[in-house]
């Protein structure tokens, strides 16, 4: 996308604590919107036009991107998963329209606003390392990519094109690790049984960091 690489991934430490530790991960990011303002034409024939800006009472509705939160959850990976197959989700989010009426003083439809959600594409990768160190540690890498193809033509302007991008974006996106049955090192201050297996560790635009109370190591 404009401006923007395609994807973002990160390299943890994660240090199992029996055979049965498992993973989890979250996905999160906003995905766009378009408000688009209309003015009523006939509302008994549900007739409604675009218009560059409506005017409700002191409320003034002009074309707009807006976002709205999406969440997408793994579970169930097992460490065994994690650096043997490890995980390929396809990632298909469905886009919408919807439409809300706007009425005057009077309950009267004066226009609504169409909000027009795109659908995004992408694809999450899993996967994980176990490395020669006492006690056991597993590098875990997980990538987000958008797989999106750019619509429009390289004629239209950058804005025009820039807009396009963010409305085929996962805006924002993170990604929130859990473990159960194993704990998190951390890169910024490792144990020094991890110090060398975490100078390796490679992130390209963002970086891990432990979540939770002090002391914390699951999340």
């Amino acid at each position: 996308m404009i401006g923007e690489d395609p994807s973002i991934y990160v390299e943890c430490l994660l240090h199992p604590l029996s055979d049965d530790a498992t993973a989890e991960i979250y996905l999160r990011f906003l995905q766009t919107q378009w408000r688009s303002p209309e003015r009523v034409v006939d509302v008994e024939t549900n007739r409604f036009e675009a218009v560059g800006e409506l005017r409700d009472g002191e409320a003034n509705w002009v074309p707009w991107h807006e976002a709205v939160e999406q969440e997408i959850r793994i579970s169930g990976l097992t460490v065994e998963e994690l650096t043997t197959t490890g995980r390929v989700v396809e990632l298909n989010v469905p886009g919408s329209t919807e439409a809300e009426l706007i009425r005057d003083a009077e309950n009267r439809v004066t226009g609504r606003l169409v909000r027009t959600r795109f659908p995004l594409s992408g694809r999450l990768t899993i996967g994980g390392t176990t490395e020669a160190s006492t006690p056991r540690v597993v590098v875990v890498r997980v990538e987000v990519e958008n797989t999106a193809t750019l619509a429009g033509t390289d004629e239209e302007s950058r804005a025009v094109r820039r807009d396009l991008a963010a409305r085929q974006s996962f805006v924002g996106a993170h990604v929130l690790l859990t473990a159960t049955d194993a704990m998190f090192v951390s890169l910024v201050d490792p144990p020094e049984w991890a110090a060398e297996v975490a100078s390796r560790c490679d992130n390209a635009r963002c970086w891990p960091f432990l979540a939770g109370e002090r002391g914390e190591t699951s999340g």
